[in-house]
């Protein structure tokens, strides 16, 4: 297990999830794009695979959205998250986010950050984060995904 100290409070995670954040990482940074420009990546199947790997080293995550409603001129509209790692180059509707023991776990930051300030880390404002998926519903969509 390697520790991460992050605002003074330790956070012990298996080596395999500090690889993986790291090593995707260097793929999202180029805005979950491959060289020619097309998509790669998806935080929803990255959050899913980072919960997986928790749960194989007996963890219980689960996965938070990050949306979050205003209204305009008498309209509700999905607040537009733009990343700061990606210069405002990218503008999303919603993210998810593998959360664990209090810490998001994001490879767009690349390191485990307390939730209470994931947002203002990656985005630059506080944005509100909901839970999305359960631990137990992660269970039943891996149960799912290995069946077929």
């Amino acid at each position: 297990m390697s520790e991460i100290k992050t605002n003074d409070e330790p956070l012990e995670l298996p080596a395999s999830v500090l690889e993986y954040l790291q090593t995707k990482h260097s793929t999202v940074k180029n805005e979950y794009r491959t060289p020619d420009g097309h998509f790669s990546e998806h935080c929803g199947m990255i959050a899913l695979e980072i919960a997986k790997i928790l749960i194989t080293a007996g963890r219980k995550p689960h996965i938070a959205l990050v949306s979050e409603d205003v209204h305009e001129g008498g309209f509700v509209k999905t607040k537009d998250l733009v990343p700061k790692a990606f210069g405002n180059k990218v503008t999303w509707g919603a993210h998810w986010v593998c959360v664990c023991d209090g810490y998001a776990l994001d490879p767009i930051l690349g390191v485990p950050v307390l939730i209470e300030h994931y947002t203002q880390s990656v985005f630059g404002e506080s944005i509100k984060t909901a839970n999305l998926l359960t631990y137990e519903k992660i269970l039943e969509f891996i149960r799912v995904q290995d069946d077929d």
